[in-house]
């Protein structure tokens, strides 16, 4: 199985896809128990969910380059590139963590991790254990 998993690229594009996904999954539930008010937000509405998305197209480019044009895309077929990505990608989801950590409940404000949330921490993981664990088939 593990073997399996070394030679071919399927935790980069599971991981990619999970976070493209989490974007549109809530990713908060703020609410009120003063006035019973509860909002849930979506990451893909702010300016780190788009870039968030654009790296994970990104990634998924270099990991299926080989497949769509090599010459094109010569120079991108290295899937190690996609660890520029996920870094970026950890930063931006070590960021939201800090914010919400720092926020200090008032008046009965309350802030809930929702399901968007765990899914890109589970594809952040994916596409960060990516490039270490895939080594090429040198059969070819």
């Amino acid at each position: 199985m593990l073997e399996k998993v070394k030679n071919t690229k399927i935790l980069g594009i599971i991981g990619n896809v999970i976070i493209i996904i989490s974007l549109f999954c809530n990713w908060a539930t703020v609410g009120s128990t003063i006035i019973d008010y509860s909002q849930t937000q979506q990451f893909k509405n702010t300016p780190d969910g788009a870039l968030t998305f654009i790296l994970s197209i990104f990634s998924l480019i270099v990991i299926f380059s080989e497949k769509i044009s090599p010459k094109f895309f010569k120079g991108l077929t290295n899937v190690k590139l996609t660890l520029i990505s996920s870094i970026i990608q950890l930063a931006v989801l070590l960021n939201v963590i800090f914010k919400v950590v720092n926020m200090q409940p008032e008046n009965g404000v309350t802030w809930n991790f929702g399901l968007g949330f765990y899914l890109m921490c589970v594809g952040v993981f994916l596409v960060l254990i990516f490039p270490f664990l895939y080594k090429k088939n040198e059969e070819k």
